[in-house]
């Protein structure tokens, strides 16, 4: 809304608060709720275009995973073998989706290709499963390398599913269609915590105390050749911190419609937005944003924890899981 208009709306409206009568209770509690939606409106217009809405959902456990598919939102949480699903747009809960035989979830990422969902289970040994929301049916992949089995992430922004290794410096490519799984050798000091592969076989990786240092703690740009060997074109962070061009505990990847990369900075309970070039970065969601509304300070609490992330599709919209269960949306 702009500043005119809002201004004369103000102007109206205090005009007719004025012209009613004293004892016309109701008709001035009605103005001063029009005005206090104005003015938040107004305000949220006026900050950077990153606000929160007014609804959050909080599944009150440890959160695991969120993700958007169509005008779905699907959020797993710890030790749940169901998939809860939300209304994208009223963030009213619709159903549950069981996933027969899964116990430890660790992650959840959605296809929009293949309109599939993909858990990852890490007990009694890492699976991971395919789950298809029309018909609610899952099934584990089946795959020819059976380190994918040590998953520890997910994600799917190119159309294949890609895991991290918990076990080693690995990223698997699991194409859906054909079932071919080819994997990506990383540097043997970057212990991946999560992966994005981008269409033009770009892959961004978010990696902590790498193998051999004390702190690294950063997220590294790949360019992926044909036959997967990776070449490093870009570092965003290095030595662990809260100042610029460093992070502290970088969690989960989320892509952005005008190539910038979104990065969970847990311990510093914020959310970056990096260059595609990883060349720079500035804070997206701030402390202040994701601390609950009924706390005033970070007090050192798992409040605020930014966990888990995703983008919905066509671009409008960023879910913030938080560690404790709290989810947060936020217009973009």
């Amino acid at each position: 809304m702009s500043t005119w208009l809002s201004v004369l709306l103000l102007g109206s409206l205090l005009a007719f608060s004025a012209a009613l009568p004293r004892g016309s209770k109701n008709g001035a509690k009605e103005v001063e709720r029009l005005l206090a939606r104005l003015l938040d409106k107004h305000a949220a217009s006026n900050k950077d275009s990153r606000q929160p809405t007014v609804e959050e959902i909080n599944i009150k456990s440890n959160l695991y995973g969120v993700a958007y598919l169509g005008s779905r939102l699907y959020v797993i949480d710890e030790d749940s073998s169901d998939i809860q699903v939300f209304d994208a747009d009223t963030l009213s809960k619709v159903e549950t989706i069981v996933v027969s035989g899964l116990r430890r979830p660790l992650d959840l990422t959605a296809c929009e290709s293949s309109k599939l969902l993909f858990v990852v289970d890490g007990h009694p040994q890492n699976y991971i499963y395919q789950v298809d929301p029309a018909t609610k049916q899952s099934t584990i992949i089946d795959v020819a390398d059976t380190r994918v089995n040590a998953a520890g992430t997910v994600s799917c922004y190119s159309g294949d599913l890609v895991a991290t290794s918990v076990a080693n410096s690995v990223v698997f490519v699991y194409n859906v269609a054909s079932k071919n799984v080819r994997k990506i050798e990383l540097p043997s000091t970057i212990v991946a915590r999560h992966a994005v592969l981008t269409n033009d076989g770009t892959l961004y990786v978010s990696h902590i105390a790498a193998r051999g240092r004390s702190n690294d703690d950063a997220v590294s740009k790949f360019t992926v050749s044909a036959n997967s060997e990776v070449t490093l074109a870009g570092k965003y962070g290095g030595n662990r911190g809260s100042g610029n061009n460093q992070l502290n505990k970088p969690t989960h990847l989320a892509l952005l419609k005008d190539g910038r990369v979104l990065v969970g900075d847990l311990q510093n309970k914020r959310v970056v937005a990096i260059s595609a070039d990883l060349s720079s970065g500035d804070i997206f969601v701030s402390t202040t944003d994701l601390l609950s509304r009924n706390v005033l300070a970070d007090d050192g609490s798992t409040d605020g924890l930014p966990y888990r992330l995703s983008v919905k599709s066509d671009g409008s919209e960023l879910c913030v899981g938080e560690a404790n269960g709290e989810i947060q949306i936020y217009t973009l």
